[in-house]
């Protein structure tokens, strides 16, 4: 599962409500290596994975992609390749374009 996954939090909980309950928390991975090392647990499992985490915005990246991408190209075409490139909200990436395209707004 961390190999298909990645990197997620999960909880393994055993024969629950029984006498020998158990419940392991920590990653997949570290789940994993622990039943490797300490054998398959036995009885009834329930394991639970959590989402996957969300992934951080580089912004300077983004400006940077965008100023590229709009020297030679309209706004909607440079926000369509930019989203589609990055993990970057596309409303996000156009408001964005918009206002590197502009410039900054002016104080009145």
């Amino acid at each position: 599962m961390a190999e298909v996954l990645g990197e997620r939090q999960a909880v393994m909980a055993r024969e629950l409500t029984k006498l020998h309950e158990e419940v392991r928390r920590g990653s997949l991975k570290e789940l994993a290596a622990h039943y490797e090392s300490h054998g398959a647990p036995k009885g009834e499992v329930t394991l639970l994975v959590a989402p996957p985490q969300e992934a951080v915005v580089d912004t300077a990246k983004i400006d940077a992609a965008l100023k590229s991408a709009l020297a030679f190209m309209p706004v909607k075409a440079a926000v369509d390749l930019i989203a589609g490139l990055t993990d970057g909200s596309r409303k996000q990436i156009y408001s964005r374009a918009l206002e590197l395209k502009d410039g900054p707004p002016e104080d009145e």
